[in-house]
Parts: structure tokens; sequence; C-alpha cells
């Protein structure tokens, strides 16, 4: 493939319009395998009001954490299969149905998402040795990092770790086409998904910000109604109501990426297919 015919506009337009067109989908398909996934994850909802606060786990990561992560992966996969072949389709009939979500192509998202987690866990621990070795010591059983992190001290960490953050992005999109892959049944290995995106990485990155950031603002904007009803209806009234706008956020964010990742994976498909395609035109 030597070109491409992949927009950052299209990309960040087409992840953004498909759950407002196919909003009866959206919800068809994605309200009882993303409630089950929001209930095993491990949860992240806190609410806090002065010395008041309620939050739907403990604060401490342990193994049971792990399997709830674990056991979320097959319910975020049933709606994340189904949503990435309508996006590549462009087809309803082709999510299938859901009343039989965990098809054979459901479990190959979820082993893609598994892949990707081992890739991305991989780089999270060299980049931390990396660190434990330029600035960590440890003594007397305990691990710690010496940093300074005041005044103008703060801007090359701030800037090194926005740097490293965008550069793992770039990283994880380029190797991420093996889910849209998958929920069309195709095995596709990861250096395969590295070459096909090679000619619009970086337009795949900007994309990829452009959804980021537009997300973040609406959950930020979402965050107004909890803030609300922290302030007048006290902490236990806003956990429990605020919990709406939680899934709603949860549930558009995996509708979000899975349809950012179908929008690149059929406009790279046809490139490679007929370099003089123009889907995206």
């Amino acid at each position: 493939m030597e070109h491409s015919n992949l927009r950052v506009g299209t990309l960040y337009s087409t992840a953004w319009r498909t759950p407002l067109r196919h909003f009866g989908a959206f919800v068809q398909f994605g309200l009882g395998p993303l409630l089950l996934a929001i209930l095993f994850c491990p949860p992240s909802y806190y609410v806090q009001s002065g010395d008041d606060s309620l939050s739907l786990t403990d604060g401490v990561f342990t193994i049971w954490d792990v399997i709830g992560f674990l056991v979320s992966l097959p319910f975020a996969a049933a709606f994340a299969a189904p949503w990435c072949r309508l996006v590549v389709t462009e087809d309803v009939a082709a999510m299938g149905t859901p009343t039989s979500p965990f098809d054979r192509r459901t479990w190959r998202v979820a082993w893609a998402f598994l892949r990707l987690l081992f890739v991305l866990t991989s780089i999270v621990l060299v980049i931390l040795a990396g660190l434990f070795l330029a600035l960590g010591h440890f003594h007397d059983g305990r691990l710690s990092f010496q940093v300074d992190l005041h005044g103008l001290a703060a801007v090359p960490a701030i800037l090194g770790s926005l740097g490293a953050t965008i550069a793992i992005a770039w990283f994880m999109i380029r190797l991420a086409l093996i889910i849209p892959a998958a929920s069309m049944g195709k095995h596709l290995a990861l250096r395969e998904s590295w070459r096909m995106t090679q000619a619009a990485q970086f337009r795949l990155l900007l994309a990829g910000i452009a959804v980021f950031l537009a997300y973040l603002a609406t959950m930020l904007l979402l965050l107004i109604p909890v803030s609300v009803l922290t302030a007048s209806a006290g902490v236990r009234a806003a956990f429990f109501l605020g919990l709406p706008f939680v899934f709603a956020g949860f549930a558009f964010a995996h509708a979000l990426w899975a349809g950012f990742l179908g929008a690149a994976y059929r406009g790279l498909s046809a490139s490679i297919a007929d370099p003089a395609a123009a889907i995206f035109e």
C-alpha cells in the first residue's frame, strides 16, 4: 500500500456519527453486555463532598480486581465485535443478533484485547524498569523515585510524560487493527496490523487524539450534573443518581473506539485491495 484514502476528519466523524445514526442498535447491542462489563470491571466511580465520600471500590488493587477485569472482557467484546462490523460493512444486518452475542467472532475480539493488553503491559514494565534504573532507589524493602517536581523543574517531567503517552498511543494504534479484523472473523497478526497502518500512522494518531479530546470534553460536561447533585442532594444521592452518567460515558467510550478502529480497518483494507479506491473521499 503506497497511499491511503483515510482522512482525519472522516475517522473522527465516523466514530462520533455512528452511535447517533444507529442509536437503536447502540442500545440494543450495548445495554446488556456493557452493563455487565461495568459491573465486573474494577470500578473507579468515586464521589466526595467535604469529608464525606462514597465509592464502588475500596481503593486497594487486589487479585480480585484482575479477575473482575478478565471476566468483564467477554462482555465488552460482545458489544465491540458487532459494532466494529457495523462500521466496517455499513450494514446493520452484519451485526448479527443481540440475543446471541457470544459467537466465535466475539471470542476472537476478546483474545485480541488480551494480545494488546499484553503488549501494553510489556511496554509499561519496560518504561518502569528504565525509570527505576535512572531515578529509582530501593532501601529497606521499599521502592522510591526521587524526582524534583517543583517550579520549572516540573516542565521536563510533564513534557516527558506527555511525549511518552503519545508515543505509546501511536504504538498501540498501529497494532489495534487486530480488533476489527477479529470482529470480521479474521486473524490478523500484530505485524500485519503494523504494516497496514504504515502509510496512515500519523493520521490515525491525530484522529485518535481528536476522538479522545472530544470524548474527554463530553465526560467533563457529564460531570456537571453529578457535581450539582453532590452539592444539593448529598454524596449518597449523588452517587446513585450519577451512576447513569457513568454508564453512559463507559458505553459511549466503547462505541467511539470500536467505531474509530472499524473505520480505520475499512479504509485501510480498501486501500490494500484497491489502491485507487476512494471510500473516504
